[in-house]
């Protein structure tokens, strides 16, 4: 990484997540002074602007959000200027081809800048999600995000979330929590996954943060040993483990 480069952190969830929202609560936790806000290019600046001039069935479409996309990695990611700031994008990529090679122009974005690559997955249940994502908030917004229950329920239906599978995150069930609380959870991750990653860890596994207190959760040959909690296997978050929130280390 390059000296003194701050994160490039990749925020990737379903519309109506709240991921501006949460992001919005983020910033000043990030921050030490107003110089050191961090940098915010939330998915619909790079997408509005090519909505009004490319269907998203126009044959040009995907090239041209390639191009505004390289256009913000030269100048939010990639500029000197830039470096001594936390840099934040928002997005919504699924497991799919398409979806797997925009993410990849992230990641590939932070190493030509030398900057660490953090991305977070923000998850949420369904019924919650479309009840946000029909909220007056957002319904209202002025900018291209979907405000349609059905389309939301059936993309939840048949797509999955994009997750890197071998690069250090952070994932997050906001199902229940408030923006200000999901915000405090992923400042106080993201400074864990960049402090350990600096130190050079190596090895696969998850800490977890519980609600009630905080507790490490550490491998153990494939298993998770909790100090005073049970054991159980790595995998993944389960769905109904609320309020918590993991991230593994490469």
């Amino acid at each position: 990484m390059a000296p003194n480069s701050q994160p490039f952190i990749w925020i990737n969830a379903f519309p109506g997540t709240g991921k501006l929202t949460i992001t919005t609560h983020l910033l000043p936790l990030l921050s030490n002074n107003p110089e050191s806000t961090p940098l915010l290019i939330h998915n619909h600046k790079l997408i509005d602007p090519v909505s009004k001039t490319h269907a998203r069935d126009h044959p040009d479409y995907q090239t041209e959000r390639k191009r505004v996309r390289d256009d913000a990695f030269a100048t939010y990611v990639e500029d000197p200027s830039t470096l001594n700031k936390i840099v934040i994008f928002t997005d919504f990529q699924t497991q799919n081809s398409l979806g797997r090679a925009v993410a990849n122009e992230y990641l590939d974005a932070a190493r030509r800048a030398g900057r660490r690559f953090v991305p977070i997955y923000l998850t949420c249940d369904v019924t919650e999600n479309v009840r946000r994502m029909v909220s007056e908030e957002r319904v209202g917004g002025g900018m291209t995000k979907l405000v349609d229950a059905r389309v939301l329920e059936e993309m939840r239906e048949r797509c999955e979330l994009f997750r890197f599978k071998d690069l250090a995150g952070v994932e997050l069930d906001v199902t229940t929590l408030t923006p200000e609380r999901a915000a405090e959870l992923l400042a106080e991750s993201i400074r864990k996954v960049v402090r350990e990653g600096a130190k050079g860890v190596l090895g696969r596994f998850t800490e977890m943060f519980g609600g009630g207190g905080d507790h490490v959760v550490r491998e153990d040959t494939g298993y998770f040993r909790e100090d005073g909690f049970r054991k159980r296997r790595k995998v993944k978050l389960e769905q109904e483990e609320k309020h918590q929130i993991g991230y593994l280390r490469d």
